[in-house]
C-alpha cells in the first residue's frame, strides 16, 4: 500500500516536520512495516509566474506567445504550443510553472533562450510530465497535452513543487490482514499519532444535512445478505471541471489517474476510509436502481473499454433495462459520465467480500476498488465515506443540489466493552511501578478506544480485539518498553545451542534458496484446529501456553505446513504470486523438541511469470527431487514407500521417507478437503514434512574420524546432463558411485530448459548439474590426466544413455 505523507498530514498536520526515518520507525512500530520510501528530486531554475497576455504566434497557426510576469517588474515571453492557452478567458491572471534557462528537467531537457519562428523565447511553461516523467502513466490525456494552470499561487516562488505535491515522501507500507481498516488513512494516522505522541485532527466536521431533495428513484438491495450496505446520493445540475492540481498530485502520488472533479473525489475519499465509490450518469438510468446476482450470462462494455460476460452469481448493479457496473469491481459505459453529464448517482456499497474475490479473479480486473473490496470493510467506514461526501460536495453546490440518503443507516461509534484489570495489565507488560492506570488509560485513548473506568470499549471498526490481552498488544505499540524494568523469564526446559546443527541448516537453506525456493519464518503458537491439522508425524496432545495472548496463540504447532498455507492464503487475497516457500524450526512437543522443514509448491519450479506452465513440472517425482537434495544435505541416502493413511495427503500421490527403516518423512499432494480450510481447493499444492532430528542425531550415532589436511589442490569438474524419459535419477546415482575415481560429488542445480539436439523429446526437459571431486592420490595430476579421468566418466555416462 502506497503511504502519502501528505494524506497523512490531513490527520496530522505536525507529521511534515518529522522526519521521514522518524516516520518509518513509527510505522514499523505500530505493525505497518515500510518496504521502501520514495521522494522526488528538486530541479533548480523553477519559477511561478503569471500569465499577463497571450497572443497569436505570427508565424504559426498552433503556437501562442505569451507575457508571463515572474516577479513585480519583470516579464518575460514565453512560446508555447499547449492546447488549454487558446481560450484567454479561462487562463489570463493564472499562474504557471516557468523553467527558466538552465534548468535541467527530468525529461533530459535543457531549457535555453531561443528563436522560434523569427521570435525569441525566454524559458519553458511546464506540463507536469515536464517536472515529474516517472508518473506520466497516471496522467489524463487532458493533463498529458497541457501546461499546469494554477488557480492560486506566490507570484515569484521557486519552490514550485508544493503547488502539485511533488515535494512529498511516499512510504510503500506492508498492512497486517488484521487491519483491512488501515487501507484507510484516517484509521492508521490515528495510532501513528499516538505513537509520535502528535495531534490527531479529523479532517473534515460533520456536514449540517438541511434542504436536501428526495431521489427521484428507488435504490434497492435484491440479493439474500451479498451487502451490508448499499444506496447513495443524487447530485443534479453540476457541471464537472478540473480538479485543483493540489487533489492531482495526490492522486498521481498514489497511482490513480485524474479524471475530472466529482470522480476524483471518488477516489480521493477512499483513501481516507478505503470504501469505494462509484459516479454515475443519473440521466442514463432507467427507472429504478437494484443491487441483484446474475443468473444468466449476460455482456456489457465496462469503463475499460472491455467487454466481460457475467457470470452466475456476479454481484450486478442493473436499472430496468441494462447492467451499470459489477458491483464493487467495474462500472460500466451505459452509465459513464462524460464532459455532458449534469445529473449524478453517487453509489456507496460494502458488498460481501469474498464474492468481490471470486468476481474479480475470473474476470481478471484489479482495480482499486476491486482491490479495497477484497478486504473486511466495517459500517462505520461506510458512514464515515457519506460524512466525507456531504462534507466535500456541499463545498461545491448547494444543500438543494443533494438529496438525503436514498437509504439511512446508523452505526455505533463503539461496539463491543472489555472489562480490563489493570494490575494485569502491568503484569503481562512486566512492569508494575511504571505504569499508572492514568497512562494506560490515555494510551488506549489516543488509540481510539473509549475508556471508562475498567471498562474499554473497542471501536466498531476494529475487529481484531476481543480480550484485554489483546489491549495489551495495542498498549506495546506506542508505550516504549525500553523503560520498563526487565524480568527473567522462567522455563521449566532448555534448548541445547549446537553450532554443527545450525551450521548443517544453515547449510540446507542456502542450498533450497538457491533452487528459487523463499525461506520464511512464521509463528510458533496457533489455535487448538490449525495445530492439529496435516498432522502427519501423529504428534499427541500439542503443548498448550498457559495465559495466551488470543485463543488463536494457544497452542504449540505440531507441524509447519499449516502456516506455509495461511502464508499461501494471504498471498493468495493480495493476489500475490504463490511462490515455493519452506521454514525450518524447531516444534515443541510433550516429548521434547525436534527440528522439522516443511515446504510447499503450487506453481512448476523455475518456471516464468509470463509463461507458468514453463520449468519443471510440480509432482510427486520433482517434490522427490527436493527431499532426496534435503536428506543428501545430511549425508543419507533415502527410500521412498507408499503411505497408507489418507487423512492429509493424496493416497497415490504421496510417499514416507524412509532411513535406516525409521520414517523421517513425507512427501505429496495435499487433499482438497485440507485445502479448502485456506481458500485454496483450486490449486495443486504439494508438501514436504521432514523430522531432521532424527538426521541429526544418526550422524551423531558414528564415532568420528579425522584426516589429515590434504595439501593437494582440490580438483572438480561440472557436469550438465539429462535422463531419459523412462528412467529416474537413481539410475544415474547408480552410475557416479561406480566410478572409483571419485572423492564425492553434490548436485549444484536443476533447472529446466528446451535441448535442440533432443529433436526426438526422447529425454526428459529436467537438467541436472552435479560437481565431481577427483580422489587425491599421493601425486598431483597433469591436466591431461584430469582431462583423461573426467572423459572416463562422461564415456561411462554415455554408455547409460545419460545426455550430457
Amino acid at each position: 500500500m502506497l503511504l502519502s505523507k501528505k494524506v497523512i498530514a490531513n490527520f496530522i498536520p505536525t507529521i511534515t516536520k518529522i522526519e521521514d526515518k522518524k516516520i518509518v520507525e513509527a510505522l514499523n512500530a505500530i505493525g505497518a512495516e515500510v518496504e521502501s520510501i520514495k521522494t522526488f528530486s528538486m530541479i533548480d531554475y523553477l519559477i511561478i509566474g503569471k500569465i499577463f497576455t497571450i497572443k497569436k504566434h505570427p508565424h504559426a497557426e498552433k503556437l501562442n506567445i505569451c507575457s508571463i510576469q515572474i516577479s513585480d517588474n519583470k516579464f518575460i515571453n514565453i512560446i508555447s504550443d499547449s492546447p488549454n492557452l487558446f481560450d484567454q478567458t479561462k487562463v489570463l491572471n493564472k499562474y504557471v510553472i516557468v523553467a527558466m534557462e538552465g534548468a535541467e528537467l527530468p525529461n533530459g531537457i535543457t531549457v535555453i533562450n531561443r528563436d522560434i519562428r523569427g521570435m525569441n523565447s525566454s524559458g519553458l511553461l511546464c506540463s507536469y510530465a515536464d517536472l515529474n516523467p516517472q508518473s506520466s502513466e497516471y496522467l489524463s490525456e487532458y493533463d498529458s497535452k497541457n501546461i499546469i494552470i494554477l488557480d492560486k499561487a506566490n507570484l515569484g516562488d521557486t519552490e514550485v513543487y508544493k503547488y502539485l505535491n511533488i515535494d512529498d515522501t511516499i512510504f510503500d507500507i506492508s498492512i497486517p490482514s488484521s487491519r483491512p481498516d488501515w487501507h484507510g488513512i484516517r484509521f492508521l494516522a490515528k495510532e501513528l499519532a499516538a505513537y509520535l505522541n502528535l495531534k490527531y485532527v479529523e479532517l473534515i466536521g460533520r456536514a449540517k444535512q438541511t434542504d436536501f431533495h428526495q431521489i427521484n428513484f428507488k435504490v434497492l438491495d435484491e440479493t439474500d445478505n451479498k451487502a451490508k450496505y448499499f444506496g447513495g446520493i443524487h447530485l443534479r445540475n453540476y457541471q464537472l471541471q478540473q480538479s485543483s492540481w493540489n487533489t492531482k498530485g495526490i492522486l498521481i502520488n498514489n497511482h490513480i489517474k485524474p479524471i475530472n472533479d466529482l470522480v476524483d473525489l471518488s477516489n480521493l475519499i477512499p483513501l481516507f476510509v478505503a470504501n469505494p465509490i462509484h459516479i454515475h450518469d443519473a440521466d442514463k438510468i432507467v427507472g429504478d436502481v437494484r443491487l441483484v446476482q446474475a443468473t444468466k450470462k449476460e455482456q456489457f462494455l465496462a469503463l475499460d473499454n472491455k467487454w466481460y460476460t457475467v457470470q452466475e452469481n456476479d454481484l450486478l448493479v442493473v436499472d430496468d433495462e441494462k447492467i451499470i457496473a459489477l458491483a464493487g469491481i467495474i462500472g460500466s459505459m451505459a452509465t459513464a459520465v462524460d464532459e455532458n453529464s449534469i445529473n449524478y448517482f453517487i453509489e456507496v456499497g460494502n458488498f460481501d467480500r469474498h464474492q468481490i474475490i471470486k468476481s474479480a479473479a475470473f474476470h481478471k480486473i484489479n482495480t482499486y476498488s476491486a482491490n479495497l473490496f477484497s478486504k473486511e470493510i466495517s459500517l462505520y467506514q461506510t458512514k464515515k465515506t457519506f460524512e466525507y461526501l456531504y462534507q466535500y460536495l456541499l463545498t461545491k453546490v448547494y444543500n438543494q443540489q443533494l438529496s438525503e440518503l436514498s437509504k439511512t443507516f446508523s452505526v455505533d461509534e463503539y461496539h463491543q466493552q472489555v472489562k480490563v484489570n489493570y494490575d494485569k495489565i502491568r503484569s503481562l507488560l512486566g512492569s508494575m511501578n511504571y505504569l499508572p492506570d492514568a497512562m494506560i488509560q490515555k494510551s488506549l485513548t489516543d488509540l481510539g478506544f473509549l475508556v471508562e473506568d475498567d471498562l474499554v470499549y473497542v471501536p466498531s471498526y476494529r475487529n481484531d480485539i476481543y480480550n484485554w490481552q489483546d489491549l495489551v498488544e495495542e498498549l506495546l505499540k506506542i508505550l516504549n518498553i525500553n523503560l520498563f524494568q526487565p524480568i527473567p523469564i522462567k522455563a521449566d526446559y532448555l534448548l541445547e545451542v549446537n553450532n554443527e546443527t545450525n551450521e548443517l541448516l544453515d547449510r540446507l537453506s542456502k542450498k533450497l534458496r538457491s533452487l528459487k525456493f523463499n525461506h520464511i519464518r512464521t509463528y510458533n503458537l496457533t489455535s487448538k484446529k490449525r495445530a492439529e491439522l496435516l498432522n502427519l508425524f501423529k504428534y499427541q496432545d500439542p503443548v498448550v501456553v498457559s495465559k495466551p495472548i488470543s485463543e488463536t496463540r494457544q497452542y504449540y504447532r505440531q507441524n509447519i505446513l499449516t502456516n506455509l498455507l495461511e502464508v499461501y492464503q494471504l498471498n493468495r487475497s493480495y493476489k500475490n504470486k504463490l511462490y515455493p516457500i519452506f521454514e525450518i524450526q524447531s516444534l515443541l512437543t510433550k516429548n521434547g523438541a525436534n527440528h522439522h522443514i516443511g515446504l510447499v509448491m503450487a506453481n512448476n519450479l523455475f518456471n516464468h511469470s509470463y509463461d507458468p506452465s514453463s520449468g519443471i513440472k510440480l509432482d510427486l517425482i520433482t517434490i522427490k527431487g527436493i527431499s532426496d537434495i534435503i536428506v543428501q544435505n545430511f549425508g543419507f541416502n533415502c527410500n521412498y514407500q507408499t503411505i497408507n493413511d489418507d487423512t492429509y495427503l493424496v493416497k497415490n500421490d504421496s510417499l514416507k521417507l524412509v532411513v535406516y527403516d525409521e520414517t523421517i518423512g513425507y512427501i505429496g499432494k495435499i487433499k482438497k478437503s485440507i485445502l479448502k480450510e485456506f481458500d485454496l481447493a483450486d490449486q495443486d499444492i504439494y508438501c514436504l514434512d521432514i523430522n531432521l532430528e532424527r538426521l541429526i542425531t544418526s550422524i551423531n550415532r558414528y564415532v568420528r574420524t579425522y584426516e589429515a589436511y590434504d595439501h593437494y589442490q582440490e580438483v572438480t569438474r561440472d557436469i550438465t546432463f539429462q535422463l531419459k524419459n523412462e528412467v529416474d535419477f537413481n539410475s544415474f546415482i547408480n552410475v557416479i558411485n561406480s566410478f572409483n575415481k571419485l572423492s564425492k560429488w553434490e548436485i549444484i542445480s536443476i533447472f529446466d530448459a528446451t535441448n535442440q539436439i533432443d529433436t526426438n523429446k526422447t529425454y526428459q526437459p529436467t537438467k541436472y548439474t552435479v560437481r565431481c571431486y577427483l580422489k587425491q592420490g599421493d601425486k598431483t595430476y597433469t591436466t591431461k590426466e584430469i582431462n583423461q579421468i573426467f572423459d572416463e566418466l562422461i564415456d561411462l555416462m554415455k554408455t547409460k544413455q545419460i545426455l550430457i
